[in-house]
């Protein structure tokens, strides 16, 4: 909506420039111009919307395929996807902490993106879960450096 409007605005701001020329043959060559571009844009876009529906397409696609094909090795191989299934669930946990610590506050800033205060809600969670999951795996690295240390030593 806000490429509309700011497109818009400029083809507004291009036809004042047009409005202003003094020349009446310059300014019927520069309106000429103006609509063969708005032709010209117009098209452009319906190709351009066709191509991000294209790739919405593909990238759904793509996920339900993995989803499905992950779901059917999960279960060919119950036994050697423990593992697989703990991480998961808490990586689900981590989500769900996450979650219900972000605050719903609706700040100014926010209001000017049009962000609702499930929106805000759900980028705290992602923020507090990329928070969660990157001191952990620091701690894991440091963990792993101080044990092969004291192995090491022996």
């Amino acid at each position: 909506k806000k490429q509309y409007v700011k497109s818009f605005n400029a083809l507004v701001t291009r036809a004042e420039l047009v409005n202003s020329t003094v020349s009446e043959t310059k300014k019927a060559e520069e309106l000429k111009t103006l609509q063969e571009d708005s032709k010209n844009f117009s098209s452009e876009s319906s190709v351009l919307n066709i191509t991000i529906l294209l790739c919405y397409i593909l990238m759904i696609a793509a996920i339900v395929l993995i989803l499905i094909f992950a779901t059917i090795n999960i279960i060919a191989n119950i036994k050697t996807s423990y593992k697989t299934i703990f991480v998961l669930i808490g990586f689900a946990i981590i989500v769900g902490i996450g979650y219900f610590i972000s605050s719903p506050e609706v700040i100014p800033s926010a209001l000017k993106m049009q962000l609702t205060a499930g929106d805000i809600k759900w980028v705290g969670a992602g923020l507090f879960t990329f928070y969660i999951v990157f001191f952990a795996a620091i701690l894991s690295i440091i963990a792993t450096v101080i044990i092969s240390a004291i192995k090491n030593r022996k």
